[in-house]
């Protein structure tokens, strides 16, 4: 597919992102807030998550200038990276990375990045 064909993808590619930062930033900001800690922390707690999230969309934007991915597979794609380079990144900024935080971490980024995308699917099913 040529680069020209790709760009109209930007848009809806680049309001994805923000999407899944908002609700990355709701996942945290949940987190600190359960354990009583200051959401100033909020940047800091969210950059290894943040980052990885930009990662996966870097990488679908480079899929799509290929051929047009699923919405389901770059869900799949976009959560899978999220959560295990965010994870190694958490480990790696000396933050802990324990048994419970992964089980949760799993699960809700699961319902966020995977969940918004599953109702686009079913609404744009439903209006067919």
């Amino acid at each position: 597919m040529p680069l020209s064909s790709s760009t109209k993808q930007l848009p809806n590619q680049f309001l994805r992102l923000c999407i899944d930062v908002a609700l990355i930033l709701i996942f945290i900001a949940i987190g600190l807030m359960s354990h009583g800690e200051d959401l100033s922390d909020i940047l800091r707690a969210s950059a290894p998550f943040l980052a990885s999230a930009l990662s996966a969309h870097i990488l679908i934007w480079v899929i799509n200038t290929r051929r047009n991915l699923p919405l389901m597979a770059e869900a799949i794609i976009v959560w899978s990276i999220t959560l295990v380079v965010g994870m190694a990144l958490r480990i790696s900024f000396g933050d802990t990375a324990a048994t419970a935080f992964v089980i949760v971490s799993t699960l809700t980024l699961f319902v966020f990045l995977v969940g918004w995308r599953l109702i686009i699917i079913f609404v744009g099913r439903s209006r067919r």
